[in-house]
């Protein structure tokens, strides 16, 4: 409200959000004339970002909507004009920037963590949508400000189907399931062998039935 903007919560869908205040930074010359061109270095805290990747949104001067809003369309991404931010050393939350530019408002955002890992490492708590979510399946890669991507490690043995991925037929193999299930019967048959219904569980209790809808082949 000092500065006479806004800047909402978050410069768009697949960032975090702002963690950092707002700094305006102005030049002139010594005859009042504004100067905007030109390398300028400053410091800003942010411990919301500490051990995280820090960018910093440059806001030039323009025409404002309703209610003091600016249209985040203007903002600049400054590691896309030349500028930087780094973490200072030794100093936890504290970041450099350095822009090329001035005579704008500067604030920092983090982008959206979309290929985070469990606990166990061993899967993505949401990979592109998919089910299939197994880090052994899947490779996530996060893209800054856009949604992240998602491929299917084919060396494994899986396949993109329906925007999923799934495990080509006959590859199965120990990093799929640590176990086989194979199905015999005990005595002579010479007509053949004809099952009603197969049900398996997911707990050795077998209380919770499994959903055949989500086993691949």
């Amino acid at each position: 409200q000092t500065l006479g903007r806004r800047y909402g919560t978050t410069p768009g869908a697949q960032w975090q959000g702002w963690v950092t205040d707002v700094v305006r930074v102005e030049r002139f010359r010594a005859d009042g004339a504004r100067v905007t061109d030109g390398d300028f270095e400053f410091e800003i805290y942010a411990p919301a970002a500490t051990g995280r990747d820090l960018y910093m949104f440059r806001m030039p001067y323009s025409a404002l909507g309703a209610d003091a809003l600016y249209d985040l369309t203007q903002a600049v991404r400054l590691d896309t004009e030349g500028g930087s931010v780094t973490a200072k050393a030794g100093s936890p939350g504290w970041f450099v920037v350095k822009t090329a530019k001035v005579n704008s408002d500067f604030v920092g955002a983090l982008d959206l963590v979309e290929c985070q890992l469990t606990a166990d490492g061993l899967n993505y708590v949401s990979a592109c949508g998919g089910t299939e979510t197994r880090v052994a399946a899947v490779t996530c890669t996060e893209v800054v400000g856009a949604a992240a991507t998602c491929a299917c490690k084919e060396a494994n043995g899986y396949m993109m189907q329906a925007g999923n991925c799934v495990i080509k037929p006959r590859t199965y193999g120990s990093f799929v399931q640590p176990y086989f299930l194979r199905l015999t019967h005990g005595d002579r048959l010479d007509y053949g062998l004809r099952l009603k219904e197969i049900q398996l569980y997911e707990d050795a209790s077998c209380q919770r039935l499994g959903q055949f809808s989500q086993a691949c082949a």
